[in-house]
């Protein structure tokens, strides 16, 4: 599995980590988020919002994403909507086994406010697909708490 982390292939071939991270080195082999960006499709690796952890194109993928001071409403300290949509976006452009994927129709509920420095976790799933239209979740949480969801109906362009 390309996509096994270190931790993980150390514990299935019974060697330590260092002895991992030393032989990937020498055969010049990215560590597994390096690997993960190059695998995206619809999207150049400095275009992803947050950082790719787990994909399966076409069927899901998993992301993680540290919101910011610059991002936030002076007044509120709360985070603009658009970082947070950005992100989950993103996540279903990602998980699109296509040169190009834009969003056709996008439903999406914010249901908590997000502060600056604070760490969020989406999960994309693929759930439908017709022709060129794939029809995707993404879930976004903190601290394993659904702050947003949405529906991606997404396009893919051949």
């Amino acid at each position: 599995n390309p996509y096994m982390n270190d931790n993980e292939l150390a514990k299935s071939l019974e060697v330590s980590v260092p002895c991992i991270r030393n032989y990937r080195n020498e055969l010049g082999i990215k560590e597994v988020r390096e690997r993960i960006k190059d695998t995206v499709r619809a999207l150049a690796p400095e275009e992803i919002v947050g950082t790719i952890t787990e994909l399966k194109l076409n069927e899901g993928g998993k992301a993680v994403f540290m919101t910011t001071s610059d991002m936030v409403f002076k007044k509120t300290n709360i985070v603009r909507g658009q970082y947070i949509y950005s992100f989950a976006e993103s996540v279903a452009i990602s998980v699109i086994n296509a040169d190009a994927a834009l969003v056709g129709v996008a439903n999406i509920k914010y249901k908590e406010p997000v502060y600056a420095n604070e760490a969020l976790t989406a999960i994309a799933k693929v759930t439908q697909t017709r022709m060129n239209n794939y029809f995707v979740w993404v879930f976004v949480y903190r601290n394993e708490k659904e702050i947003f969801r949405s529906k991606f109906i997404m396009v893919s362009i051949k």
